[in-house]
């Protein structure tokens, strides 16, 4: 039988809103007090791996905040193949087996208790290049 190994990159995301109500985004590196500049947030895929975006300083966010998904430009290329939220919805999971080449992007999906409404985070990116080609 052979075994495979499966990558895990993890990201914390914190939420905050401006005085003019504008949601603001932070990647953190799992762990890490510096916050990550945007090519830093890109995500490099040369295998099989599962992505974990987890929300943290809840104390700051807005009430009730949670993800509820995450939403594709072009969902149907399979450079992400599945994704999921936990129960309680702090953490975002994307799947990506790494089958075809190309780059995804899409923004993480989140509700507060403040308003009926869904939050769009800025646009995150899933970079695959395959070891095999």
């Amino acid at each position: 039988m052979d075994k495979k190994s499966i990558d895990a990159f993890m990201f914390d995301v914190s939420v905050t809103v401006t005085a003019k109500k504008k949601p603001v985004f932070t990647y953190y590196e799992s762990g890490s007090s510096k916050p990550l500049s945007e090519k830093e947030r890109q995500v490099v895929i040369t295998g099989p791996s599962v992505i974990f975006y987890k929300l943290i300083n809840l104390d700051l966010a807005p009430k009730g905040l949670r993800f509820i998904g995450a939403g594709f430009t072009k969902p149907f290329t399979q450079i992400v193949e599945n994704s999921y939220v936990s129960e309680n919805g702090d953490t975002l999971v994307l799947e990506d087996l790494c089958v075809d080449d190309g780059t995804a992007n899409f923004h993480l999906l989140l509700k507060t208790d403040e308003n009926n409404l869904i939050m769009i985070s800025p646009d995150p990116e899933v970079i695959n290049k395959s070891k095999h080609k």
